[in-house]
């Protein structure tokens, strides 16, 4: 069965990738055919659940209790809450919108990159034995954390704007969140069978290279890494716009938690505020984690990637000058290198480790200005009560 299976075989994804399809965030694919599965009624499908999805964002729009909090809220708090709410339905919008018009044929190049990798490495069919490293028990675990976490979130928000947790849920984008957890899960699954398969054949390679004849054996790994810097390139096409948007929101989100967290503590009665700050200090370390989950990964991928061909130079340094066997290696490192990739977020900056403290620094300072903005504009309505205050007196 392929829950037992291990990330080594591709198939381990198989049902979690059937349940991304009831929310396209995947397409509809045949796993047996490796084809995509009644593609016009996907299409279909898609339609009516772009469509529900805009039916609550109008709902949301139109409710008096959204509505009123939104228009409580300071001049950049209302900024960045409106960009928050567009980058995370965007985010559910963009993948349905791909998974059903857009990636089929992208996935199909992806699990067959994937199964030819498997079958030269002689991953497929094995099982994983130990079941805290079973990717299904991991993704129990993770669901049971996303609920008690997500219980709590809109149960102290739901207290705040005095709403059900049930609205809470259906309006203030308890879905696309939902969505996003899913869609980060993928991502790092997918990013994790990367990083196995080029650790794979970095120790397959130092295997080979204890022996006499290797030219065949590393043309074959070689073909094996060309394939796997395929797949980056194609996963690059088929999330890096939604990572693109990821990233957006968290910084966004980020400025929020801290702003919105400052705001209630200096110009608002704590008591009355605590429980909204510590909400927010939650989510801060929510945003954290997946932000690490997201990058941290891709980076640990493109390291091994960058491995491999280190122990290319390293296999030729063992051998005689001016050989036959020197000759190959050399012009398999050069056709190597050519297929060396990085994640991107569409094309815009590059995932790795640099962009954490990038996105950190990018942050404090929009925070700083956020408190610089709002403090002007508190005291200004201040002062403009006390005018009033002293007018109505006289």
């Amino acid at each position: 069965m392929s829950v037992k299976l291990s990330i080594r075989d591709i198939k381990f994804i198989k049902y979690f990738y059937l349940y991304l399809s009831i929310f396209l965030i995947t397409p509809w694919y045949d796993f047996r055919r490796n084809c995509a599965y009644k593609p016009g009624v996907l299409k279909m499908y898609g339609v009516i659940l772009m469509g529900t999805t805009s039916v609550r964002l109008l709902c949301a729009v139109m409710d008096r209790t959204l509505f009123n909090a939104y228009g409580n809220l300071q001049y950049t708090q209302k900024l960045i809450a409106f960009a928050i709410y567009a980058a995370t339905t965007g985010i559910s919008y963009l993948t349905i919108l791909k998974s059903a018009f857009l990636d089929s044929h992208n996935w199909r190049k992806l699990f067959m990159n994937f199964y030819y990798i498997d079958t030269e490495l002689k991953n497929v069919g094995k099982p994983e034995t130990q079941i805290t490293k079973n990717f299904y028990f991991e993704l129990v675990l993770k669901h049971i954390f996303f609920v008690l976490f997500f219980t709590f979130e809109f149960h102290m928000w739901g207290s705040f704007f005095k709403v059900s947790w049930v609205k809470m849920i259906i309006l203030f984008s308890g879905v696309e969140l939902y969505y996003e957890f899913l869609l980060v899960i993928l991502l790092n699954s997918l990013v994790h069978s990367l990083t196995i398969r080029y650790k794979d054949l970095n120790s397959r390679l130092l295997y080979v290279s204890k022996k006499t004849k290797i030219v065949d054996e590393v043309q074959s790994i070689v073909h094996c890494y060309r394939l796997l810097g395929e797949t980056v390139e194609i996963f690059n096409k088929i999330f890096g716009p939604q990572i693109l948007l990821i990233m957006f929101q968290f910084g966004f989100e980020m400025v929020s938690c801290l702003n919105l967290s400052f705001f209630s503590v200096v110009y608002t009665d704590f008591t009355f505020y605590g429980n909204v700050c510590v909400a927010n200090f939650l989510w801060f370390l929510w945003l954290a984690y997946l932000l690490l989950k997201t990058v941290l990964p891709m980076s640990e991928t493109v390291q091994e990637s960058r491995k491999f061909i280190d122990l290319m130079y390293q296999m030729q340094d063992q051998l005689k000058e001016h050989s036959l066997e020197m000759t190959a290696i050399t012009r398999m490192i050069h056709y190597s290198k050519n297929f060396t990739r990085t994640f991107s977020a569409a094309g815009f900056f590059k995932i790795k480790k640099s962009i954490i403290f990038g996105l950190v620094s990018n942050v404090a300072t929009y925070v700083i200005i956020v408190f610089q903005l709002d403090q002007n504009q508190f005291l200004q309505a201040s002062a403009r009560n006390q005018t009033v205050f002293n007018y109505d007196v006289l």
